[in-house]
């Protein structure tokens, strides 16, 4: 009967992420379809399809590894869906987007530079070369100290070594994240971007260590229990983390999207960041300025400042005197009062 039970809780879980799952994807899709939409723009899109694809991998891995009935297991399915998706492509790689995203914030709004050339080459470069690592190890390393399959318990089992060597890497992203996030603390920015890191940082250190702890802690007489809340709490950060970056600006843009955006524009200019906006969204120079009210008010009032400069005449002193003392200095200088005349210095 406990069997049973377990068995349809695992089943209900599966479900049940599956669907937030699609959630996700319907998410994403949306926000494919408004890509131009500003807010949406400037949440780095293609770092957000990438985070939904480890979520995905780490999902199939986090369900092989709970002692799931599910699947026909054997040796080389445990290290296929555990070690190369579950954690490779999985949890390593949603650990690699979070940090890049936070390396990006570190170089727009402190460095005030788009990470381009050998400062995005070498992060990546780092990154991919950490879960390649693992996928290696998840085949070279013999199943006593790496993946095996038991019969018996029809459960993928995972070797201390290789286990211990996970939880390193991990722990080294994770050191990484914190000394950036420190760093990044100090970053000027308007809609919450260091606090939504600090959340979903804090989130994946803690489910982190609850799902280290399931390892040692077995609960109820054939562990389903314990499988069923490594699913769950390897499931939450990545969730807090796509619903922090991605939530807001779709529900702003479902439920009053001109107001919202004209809202984010002038936000941005009040805060005097639109240059910072403009390199986070990848838009042209002056773009978000052009689109605010006061942006347009300040252009309006530039190009007045201008003519009323070039029509200037006789006592009533310009409104502008930079063209004024640029003609001064190359030696020419001219004058209109009622009866015009002109003057050139030798």
């Amino acid at each position: 009967m406990a069997g049973k039970t377990n068995s349809a809780g695992e089943i209900a879980i599966v479900v049940m992420c599956s669907l937030v799952l699609v959630t996700n994807f319907a998410a994403l899709a949306y926000c494919y379809i408004k890509r131009n939409y500003l807010p949406i723009r400037s949440q780095n899109l293609i770092n957000m399809y990438f985070t939904y694809v480890s979520m995905m991998m780490s999902f199939i891995g986090s369900v092989f590894v709970s002692n799931s009935q599910f699947a026909n297991k054997e040796w080389a399915v445990c290290a296929v869906t555990i070690g190369w998706l579950g954690m490779a492509l999985g949890v390593l790689m949603f650990v690699a987007l979070l940090l890049m995203r936070i390396y990006k914030y570190i170089n727009v709004f402190l460095l005030k530079r788009r990470a381009t050339g050998i400062y995005f080459i070498l992060p990546v470069a780092y990154l991919v070369s950490v879960s390649t690592m693992y996928a290696i190890l998840s085949f070279v390393v013999s199943p006593k100290s790496g993946y095996s399959y038991d019969s018996k318990t029809n459960m993928c089992i995972v070797g201390t070594p290789l286990y211990v060597i996970g939880v390193v890497l991990l722990a080294i992203q994770g050191v990484i994240i914190c000394a950036m996030l420190v760093k990044a603390r100090k970053m000027e920015c308007c809609f919450n971007e260091f606090r939504n890191m600090l959340i979903s940082v804090g989130v994946c250190i803690v489910c982190g260590i609850i799902v280290l702890a399931l390892r040692f802690v077995k609960i109820g007489s054939d562990n389903m229990a314990s499988g069923i809340l490594k699913i769950i709490f390897m499931f939450i950060p990545q969730q807090v983390y796509f619903f922090l970056i991605l939530g807001p600006p779709i529900y702003h843009s479902l439920k009053h999207g001109e107001e919202h955006l004209a809202h984010f524009i002038e936000t941005i200019e009040k805060h005097g960041l639109a240059p910072i906006y403009e390199m986070a969204g990848k838009c042209s120079l002056g773009e978000i300025s052009s689109m605010s009210e006061s942006g347009r008010s300040r252009n309006i009032s530039m190009q007045s400042g201008y003519t009323e400069a070039s029509q200037f005449s006789g006592n009533v002193p310009a409104p502008s005197s930079n063209r004024i003392a640029n003609e001064e200095t190359r030696g020419t200088r001219h004058v209109n009062n009622a009866s015009t005349f002109s003057f050139t210095e030798n």
